[in-house]
């Protein structure tokens, strides 16, 4: 029809995994080509259900639901320079690994790290 219209992207899952890993993109290239760090914070939830985005013959929608369990964090201004650290649940609870640094971290630091 060589008109614009409302377009809509949609992702359907037929198999929900067992365990869930999600990688974030987080860079994004200038106009001239160069890779750069986005700043923009992501805040992201403690559980997640895939429950809307299971297709309607889905396989397994028992292994729909998932518990954040770590984080894995880059600390830094650019792609090429920085720190990583993590956040685990352990026992119930969070701790920050930071090198050969572990300390209690509140949920609230955590959601909030992205």
């Amino acid at each position: 029809c060589k008109a614009s219209v409302q377009a809509t992207k949609r992702l359907l899952v037929s198999h929900a995994p067992n365990v869930l890993a999600v990688q974030l993109k987080r860079f994004d290239f200038t106009p001239s080509g160069t890779r750069v760090k986005l700043s923009k914070r992501v805040s992201f939830p403690e559980s997640l259900s895939l429950a809307r985005f299971l297709s309607s013959d889905a396989t397994s929608q028992s292994h729909a639901y998932y518990d954040l369990f770590a984080v894995l964090v880059h600390e830094g201004k650019s792609i090429n320079s920085g720190h990583y650290f993590s956040f685990c649940k352990v026992g119930g609870a969070w701790r920050r690994f930071d090198d050969s640094r572990v300390s209690v971290a509140q949920p609230s630091e955590v959601l909030g790290s992205g």
